[in-house]
C-alpha cells in the first residue's frame, strides 16, 4: 500500500534496513529477535510477545533538550515468566490470555472475560508448572470438568475478625465462641487467640483463585465454539512463527559476533533532503529546516561514529576535535563552558562544524544557521530563518567550532549556551 511504500522510502533515507515480512509482520519481528538479528521489537502492540519475541519496547519518548525526561517502557520474556510464575516459555500462556480476553484471531474472546481476569485464570492454571507447554490442555480439561458447585457455594467471607481463621458459620464472625465450636487453627475448644493478620484464611478468600477460574470456565462454556477457536489460534501463531523463522534463516542465516556480514546495521548517514521530502507531505507545518532540527541529534551521532578522520565522501558535517572533562558542581569550567549544578563530572566532546562540499549556497547557509542555533541551545522550536545567505555563510567558516558531550554516554544530547564573550563554543 502507499503508506507502507512511503515508510520503506523513509527508512531507506534514514539508512536503516527494511525487511518485507513473509506473513504476519509481528511474527517476522519476533523471528528477527529470536534469531539474534534484532535486539528488540518496538511496537505499541503486544502480539510480538505472543509470537515468542524476547524483548519488546512498547513506548519510547526521547527528549533531546533534557534526557532525564526521556522514557522507555521495556517488556522482556523474563518479565512475562515472572508474572506467570514459570521459568520457561510464556508465549503459549499469553496466547491463551488473548483467546480468553479477545485477540487478533478471535476479537470477542470468552463472554465477559477481560484481560485482568484472563491473566489471573491462566496464572491459576499454571500453578506448580515450570513452563506453559500444557496450558491449552489444562484449559481444555477445566472446561471439560465444568464449574465446581462447591466453589459456586462460596458467596461471602466466613472468617473470624479476631484471629483471621475460618469461622465455621454462614457469614463473618467477630470472634470464635463455644457455640461455633472454637477455633481448631488456634487450638481452642472455646473462643480463639486474637492476633494481627493480613490475609483472611476462610474458604472464600483462601480459594479466591479457584473461584475466579471457576467463573471464567462458566463464561467460556457459554461462548459458542470457544475451545475450537483456541486451537485454531494456537496453530496459527505457531505456523506463522515457523514460517517467519524459516524465512529469516533462509535469507540471512544466523548472526556471527564480530562478523562484517551483519546486514542489519545503520548503513548510511540520514538524507535530510529525502526525509524532508517525505515528512512535509504528511506534516504540513514542517519545512526543511524543521526536519533538519529534529534530525540533528541523529546526524551528530552518525558523524561522531565516523571518527576524527572521516572519508572525503562521508558527508560528515561535525568533526570531533577533542574531549574535555568538566565538573557539574562548579559554576563553569576553565574553558567557560557552563556546567549543570545538579550533575557531577562528565565528559564534553569538542566538535567542529564543517562546510559541506558541493552544496547549494542557500541550502548550505540555512543548514548552518539551524545547526549553530541548535548547538547554541536557541533552537527550541522552529529555527529562525537566516538574515541573509552571505551572513550565514560567513558563520559557516571552518574556524567555527562547538563542543558536544553526552550524559555519561547515554541518552540524547542536552543543550546549554556559552556566554557571548567566550566565542562560538558550546556544550551539548
Amino acid at each position: 500500500d502507499k503508506l507502507g511504500q512511503a515508510m520503506k522510502r523513509l527508512l531507506d533515507a534514514f539508512g536503516v534496513p527494511c525487511v518485507q515480512a513473509a506473513g504476519e509482520g509481528e511474527a517476522m519481528c519476533a523471528a528477527l529477535n529470536l534469531c539474534g538479528w534484532a535486539h528488540a521489537c518496538h511496537t505499541l502492540d503486544v502480539d510480538v510477545l505472543l509470537f515468542g519475541a524476547l524483548t519488546v519496547y512498547r513506548q519510547m519518548h526521547l527528549q533531546t533538550d533534557d534526557p532525564r525526561k526521556s522514557s522507555l517502557v521495556r517488556c522482556c520474556r523474563s518479565d512475562v515468566q515472572r508474572l506467570l510464575g514459570i521459568s520457561r516459555g510464556g508465549e503459549a500462556a499469553l496466547q491463551c490470555v488473548a483467546q480468553l480476553a479477545g485477540g487478533d484471531y478471535d476479537t470477542t474472546g470468552a463472554e465477559q472475560v477481560g484481560e485482568g481476569m484472563a491473566m489471573d485464570a491462566v496464572r491459576r492454571l499454571l500453578q506448580g508448572c515450570e513452563d506453559d507447554e500444557a496450558v491449552l490442555l489444562k484449559l481444555e480439561a477445566a472446561l471439560a470438568a465444568g464449574p465446581d458447585p462447591d466453589l459456586d457455594a462460596l458467596k461471602k467471607c466466613t472468617g473470624c475478625k479476631a484471629c483471621g481463621h475460618e469461622g465455621g458459620m454462614k457469614s463473618r464472625i467477630a470472634q470464635h465462641s463455644k457455640r461455633s465450636g472454637g477455633c481448631a487453627a488456634c487450638g481452642c475448644e472455646s473462643g480463639c487467640v486474637p492476633r494481627q493478620w493480613q490475609h483472611c484464611e476462610c474458604s472464600f478468600h483462601r480459594r479466591a483463585d479457584e473461584r475466579l477460574l471457576n467463573r471464567v470456565v462458566r463464561r467460556a462454556l457459554r461462548t459458542q465454539g470457544f475451545m475450537s477457536s483456541c486451537r485454531t489460534a494456537a496453530a496459527t501463531y505457531s505456523s506463522e512463527l515457523r514460517k517467519a523463522v524459516a524465512a529469516v534463516q533462509r535469507e540471512y542465516g544466523l548472526p556471527v559476533p564480530g562478523s562484517s556480514r551483519n546486514v542489519f546495521t545503520w548503513r548510511a548517514r540520514p538524507d535530510v533532503a529525502a526525509i524532508a521530502g517525505i515528512m512535509t507531505k504528511y506534516i504540513k507545518e514542517w519545512d526543511h529546516s524543521q526536519v533538519r532540527l529534529k534530525l540533528l541529534p541523529l546526524l551528530l551521532e552518525w558523524d561522531m561514529r565516523q571518527g576524527p578522520q572521516p572519508g572525503p565522501r562521508s558527508g560528515v558535517q561535525f568533526r570531533p576535535t577533542g574531549i574535555r572533562k568538566v565538573s557539574g558542581k562548579a559554576a563553569e569550567d576553565t574553558s567557560g563552558v557552563p556546567a549543570r549544578q545538579q550533575q557531577g563530572w562528565r565528559y564534553v566532546l569538542l566538535v567542529e562544524r564543517l562546510q559541506q562540499q558541493g552544496a547549494v549556497a542557500g541550502e548550505a547557509a540555512e543548514d548552518v544557521a539551524v545547526d549553530l542555533a541548535w548547538l547554541a541551545g536557541t533552537a527550541r522550536s522552529r529555527p529562525p530563518k537566516p538574515a541573509s545567505s552571505a551572513a550565514a555563510a560567513a558563520a559557516a567558516a571552518p574556524s567555527d567550532s562547538a563542543a558536544a558531550g553526552g550524559d555519561d554516554g547515554e541518552g540524547e544530547p542536552w543543550l546549554s549556551q556559552v556566554p557571548a564573550s567566550q566565542g562560538a563554543s558550546f556544550s551539548c
